[in-house]
Formats: C-alpha cells, sequence, structure tokens
C-alpha cells in the first residue's frame, strides 16, 4: 500500500531520521525547521505560496512582518540601517545554523512603509547540494510575497525554475507535483545559478533585481524588489 504523504515526512537532525508529524494538510512544510535554533532541517521544502495580493511593497512594516515570508522563515530583527534612500531594518532567521547565510534588508519610507527588499543569500548556501534546496525555498517565498500578484505572470518562468531546484541532490517531497521548467534557462536563473552576474525586470509598479556580487570577501546572490523609483 503506498504511504501516504504525511507518513513520508520524516525529520532530519544531527543525522538521525525520525517521523515528523506536521500540522498542515497541503504542503510539506520545510523552512520554519530551517530555522530553529537547533540546526535541524526536514527532508524537502514547502511549496512557496503568493504572498497578499498587492504585494508587501507600499505595506507598514507592522503588517509586513505579520506575513507569511517573515513568520514562517522566522526572521527576526538584527538592527536598523540608514541609507541615502531611507530607513533600513535588517533581518535575519532565528536560527544560528542559517543567521549568516540569509539576511533581508527593507527600505522604508518616511511612514515606515516597505519601498523595497533585498534578499541576500550566501553563494555556497544556493550552490550546496543538500542545502541549497532551502536557499530556493526562501528566494521564491521572496518573489511570490514582495511582488503583487498581477504581476506573477512575469515571473512565473523564474519562480519555477527556481522552485525545481535541478542542482540540489535533497529529497523533496511534495504535495504537488514540481514546476515545469523550460528546457533552456532564463536570463534570471542563469543569475540565481551564478552564472550570470545581473539580472533586471521591469514590472508594473516595481523592478526586481538580481545580481552576484562579493561582500566582507562572502560571495553573495542579491534578489531586489522595489518600488518603481526607490531602487538602489
Amino acid at each position: 500500500m503506498k504511504k501516504s504523504l504525511r507518513s513520508q515526512r520524516r525529520l532530519i537532525c544531527s543525522g538521525n531520521r525520525k517521523d515528523f508529524d506536521l500540522v498542515n494538510h497541503q504542503y510539506v512544510r520545510v523552512a520554519a525547521i530551517l530555522v530553529m535554533v537547533s540546526g535541524c532541517v526536514l527532508s524537502g521544502p514547502r511549496n512557496a505560496q503568493a504572498g497578499p495580493p498587492q504585494g508587501l511593497l507600499g505595506m507598514s512594516l507592522m503588517e509586513a512582518k505579520k506575513t507569511d515570508v517573515f513568520t514562517w522563515f522566522h526572521l527576526v530583527e538584527s538592527g536598523p540601517e540608514k541609507d541615502a534612500t531611507g530607513r533600513r531594518v535588517v533581518f535575519h532567521p532565528e536560527g544560528k545554523a542559517f543567521r549568516k547565510l540569509v539576511t533581508v534588508k527593507v527600505t522604508l519610507d518616511s511612514q515606515d512603509r516597505v519601498d523595497a527588499i533585498d534578499l541576500l543569500l550566501a553563494r555556497s548556501f544556493v550552490n550546496d547540494k543538500k542545502q541549497g534546496v532551502f536557499a530556493s525555498d526562501i528566494a521564491k517565498s521572496l518573489l511570490l510575497s514582495a511582488i503583487p500578484n498581477s504581476d506573477q505572470p512575469a515571473i512565473k518562468v523564474l519562480t519555477d525554475e527556481i522552485q525545481s531546484n535541478e542542482k540540489s541532490d535533497a529529497t523533496v517531497l511534495s504535495a504537488e507535483p514540481g514546476a515545469e521548467t523550460p528546457y533552456k534557462a532564463s536570463p534570471g536563473y542563469l543569475t540565481y545559478l551564478g552564472k550570470r552576474y545581473l539580472y533586471t525586470q521591469d514590472l508594473t509598479g516595481s523592478t526586481l533585481r538580481m545580481e552576484n556580487l562579493k561582500q566582507d570577501d562572502t560571495d553573495l546572490l542579491r534578489i531586489a524588489v522595489a518600488l518603481k523609483g526607490k531602487a538602489d
């Protein structure tokens, strides 16, 4: 008899596999465990869900912090920054194992509304054959959450490619079929893979920028979504 999806969910911690019962009836949800203090991870990512219809851009910071991408990945404030464009708040995953691998920077206007969101992923994290599946999970989740639903069709190829995670060796258990991806990788996905330096895309009311860069001798992938006229 075929095992149910629920029975296949397993927790991997310190090399030992245990049965783990998730309180979720639609998706194999991994990302929350990814950022737990224990550093344990599950054997596959959740299927990222679309964010609020209007997207995070223009939303108050208080509202944004209540959305799925912040709560599910346990993103916590690590301190404010200031730059030429306004106030910036920095977030990291709560779990120590991933705190240095993932950074989210939210740029705010004078009324504490979101002008831009930057996701910085360590290139070593994205490229890792085991953990890369979790990097793709948060990358896709940010794109789905930040960009309004009306612009989602324009980035569907990219988000499907990221979800496909074809370079990862991690086991992926999903309640839904895997994303279909084009035979030839798109420019955005090539940038995600580190095979292209820069990719930009103009959307109806926002811009998407992906680039590979180096900060403090660390290779990073930057995924930035901003209101038009607010990108740095």
